[in-house]
């Protein structure tokens, strides 16, 4: 991901936006609109920034205070954001190796000879020792009309101890890389505000010391290279890919699946967002219910 000042350029949970000369767009509003409600305050003061540099009664030594002050706030909150990515990357881990231990116990369908006969199919739950349904008993109904026995084994999958690890870790591993996704972003957003309010400082003025004066910003804050937090990223991608592999195997019809969730939902935010992708993991079809002011 790039940022110039000619073309501003973003992900935003994997989709790429590009603002070029045809679709004119001031930083600031991107600045105030791409950045996380609760995190706006850490950001570059920018809007102040600017109206330092067009008041005539603001002098140069206002607007590098309020410029020195955007930098310490801003660093103080990436330290606090760091120490807590390295401290819950190393939980990551742990739940990572839960889901090895029970992905390789005794009786989980990872651990069956290939050639099995089991209903399981190569995406779904393992963990279950006794789990091997025939394809032909897939076909019939219980006397009731209704698949009350195939229910059953979906609620022993749904309590496996590969299933809830895997879930458990899949979960915690995405929401933390849309995480670690939006730092880097907002890092970068930044160190493109530092850069385009220097510049507008140069115009304004008339001097040139826009170059010297982000390159020591640059100097004191190394974090805006946005180097650990990518490393992190790439060692949460990593992860993700085994956990993956560790998937455990659904039964057939599981893809099926109704899943049924409810929240209020009124201001909707990642929280939600994260929830329904981990829901994503326990069938196909998702129900969301909404509470009204009555239920509460």
């Amino acid at each position: 991901m790039t940022i110039d000042d000619d073309e501003i350029r973003f992900s935003f949970f994997g989709e790429r936006l590009y603002l070029t000369s045809s679709i004119r767009m001031k930083f600031g509003k991107t600045l105030a609109d791409r950045i996380l409600k609760e995190w706006r305050f850490y950001a570059v003061d920018y809007k102040p920034l600017k109206k330092c540099i067009k008041s005539e009664d603001s002098k140069d030594d206002e607007f590098f205070a309020v410029l020195d002050q955007s930098e310490t706030k801003l660093a103080k909150f990436y330290a606090d954001k760091e120490n807590w990515a390295i401290n819950y990357m190393a939980t990551l881990e742990k739940r990572v190796e839960d889901l090895r231990d029970s992905a390789s116990e005794p009786g989980s369908p990872s651990s069956m000879s290939s050639n099995s006969e089991s209903s399981l199919t190569n995406s779904s739950p393992t963990g279950i020792a006794d789990f091997k349904i025939s394809l032909e008993k897939l076909s019939l109904k219980g006397n009731d009309g209704e698949y009350e026995w195939l229910k059953d084994e979906y609620r022993k999958m749904g309590k496996s101890k590969h299933f809830q690890d895997f879930v458990y870790a899949k979960k915690s591993l995405v929401t933390f890389q849309r995480e670690l996704q939006l730092l880097l972003e907002f890092i970068e957003l930044n160190k493109t505000a530092f850069s385009k309010i220097l510049k507008k400082f140069d115009k304004h003025s008339g001097s040139s010391i826009r170059g010297e004066r982000l390159q020591k910003i640059m100097e004191r804050n190394l974090y805006l290279k946005g180097e650990k937090l990518q490393s992190l990223k790439d060692e949460v991608d990593e992860l993700i890919v085994e956990v993956n592999s560790l998937k455990p195997r659904l039964p057939e019809g599981w893809e099926n699946r109704k899943v049924y969730t409810i929240g209020c939902f009124d201001l909707f935010h990642r929280g939600h967002q994260n929830v329904l992708h981990s829901l994503r993991e326990f069938g196909y079809f998702i129900v969301a219910g909404i509470h009204d002011d009555e239920s509460y």
